[in-house]
């Protein structure tokens, strides 16, 4: 595929969430295995590396587990 067309090429929200964390300093996220939001789930999966993505069991989890690691 030419250079020009990846200029161009369609990303779902998923993609363009996660290519926006960085801009707020996130290094990590957090969040529940779930349909409503799979594409940012699946998101991080295509920028392997950049940061962690920890999968909770429910959303209260979730939350406390962000919350230990911002006053860490």
């Amino acid at each position: 595929m030419p250079a020009e067309s990846k200029r161009y090429m369609m990303r779902n929200g998923g993609q363009l969430v996660v290519e926006c964390l960085p801009a707020l300093g996130a290094t990590k996220s957090f969040g529940v295995p779930g349909g409503s939001y799979l594409a940012i789930i699946d998101a991080p999966y295509d920028r392997a590396g950049e940061r962690d993505h920890v999968l909770c069991h429910n959303e209260g989890r979730a939350i406390r587990a962000a919350m230990r690691d911002s006053a860490s």
